[in-house]
């Protein structure tokens, strides 16, 4: 539990998948450490300090591989009812970062995590202890790295290490 922020989190029962929203009471400073070759990411730039708005106004983590990443928009839809965002003469732009985590295998890979999941994951955030997900042994975060296929992802939630994918050293990009 950290002050000022809220999470909200949707689990899809027939996938074993689901979308995990981290909402700052106020734009947030964020940051990121990409690793493995197989990342799926959106909105690094926000995370950028030299970026025109170096925040976020959110941030989303979803199960479902690349096609997860759909769920995003759900959140910045959210986000941009509430007026929620960058200030533009034309609307508020809600800057919001997200990465995804590869699951398919793990329930019916059909069942995707996707905008309206997005969406309810925002509408469900609130402040206080983060509630475990129904399907997950462990808060929504812990989940991706305990349920995936061994070596598919690397994630972890407080010092958890996922399984052997994070052993191998990252590529060189030198």
């Amino acid at each position: 539990m950290i002050a000022g922020v809220r999470v909200g989190h949707v689990t899809d029962e027939t996938g074993l998948t689901g979308v995990t929203v981290v909402l700052p009471d106020r734009p947030a400073v964020g940051g990121v450490e990409v690793r493995g070759r197989a990342a799926g990411v959106h909105g690094l730039e926000f995370l950028d300090p030299r970026h025109l708005v170096p925040t976020v106004d959110g941030v989303v983590l979803a199960g479902g591989s690349a096609f997860g990443l759909e769920s995003i928009w759900g959140a910045m839809q959210w986000l941009e009812e509430r007026g929620v965002g960058f200030r533009t003469r034309h609307a508020a732009v809600p800057h919001v970062a997200g990465a995804i985590l590869y699951d398919l295998g793990v329930g019916d890979a059909r069942a995707r995590p996707d905008r309206a999941m997005g969406y309810a994951a925002a509408a469900a955030a609130r402040g206080g202890p983060v509630a475990q997900a129904a399907s997950a042994p462990a808060p929504a975060p812990r989940w991706a790295s305990s349920m995936a296929p061994r070596g598919r992802c690397a994630a972890g939630w407080a010092g958890r290490r996922a399984p052997s994918a994070t052993r191998r050293s990252p590529p060189s990009w030198r």
